[in-house]
């Protein structure tokens, strides 16, 4: 945002975020370091769930996950969709793995990217059985023995087990 108000001011682009009070100090910490400096080049969203954007290409729509109930229950996964392809990224989820979306799953999808911090390995396992997707992308992954755990509850599976790391790149 910073970059975008000062050295790349002939960029335009769109920030979503899903509070406006979240809008409103991005934009605060941004007049506070560049006093007298605006950014009209930065155009701001507030999202709910359901469509975020659609520019004919590519479509992102948010679904709402329980991850944060107990205190602001401001929290998304994301299902995007281009060119034929469906990736959804789960965020954090409840512990329970109540809010896991196997509706969004049960159409086919090529890619999840979900976690295993918040939740036990083999429920994340059986949950990840029920979908209808290719590979299963798991990162923030916590305690690391749910490495080991996930490998063996998902050995029978047909699915793709894959564990990412920072700056891996993939083809879908």
């Amino acid at each position: 945002v910073i970059l975008g108000t000062w050295y790349y001011k002939e960029m335009n682009f769109d920030i979503y975020m899903p509070e406006q009070r979240g809008v409103d100090a991005v934009k605060e910490y941004g007049k506070s370091l560049l006093p007298g400096r605006t950014a009209e080049n930065i155009r701001y969203h507030v999202y709910e769930a359901g469509m975020v954007f659609d520019d004919g290409n590519i479509k992102v729509t948010s679904v709402h996950s329980d991850h944060m109930s107990a205190t602001t229950d401001i929290a998304y996964g994301f299902l995007i969709e281009a060119d034929g392809k469906r990736v959804y990224i789960t965020g954090d989820l409840h512990g329970s793995l109540r809010d896991f979306p196997l509706d969004v799953l049960s159409v086919p999808t090529d890619v999840l990217i979900t976690e295993c911090a918040h939740c036990s390995a083999e429920k994340l396992a059986d949950k990840m059985k029920q979908t209808n997707v290719e590979k299963l992308m798991v990162i923030h992954v916590y305690p690391l023995d749910k490495f080991e755990k996930l490998e063996e509850c998902m050995k029978d599976s047909a699915k793709e087990l894959i564990f990412p790391d920072d700056g891996s790149e993939y083809q879908i």
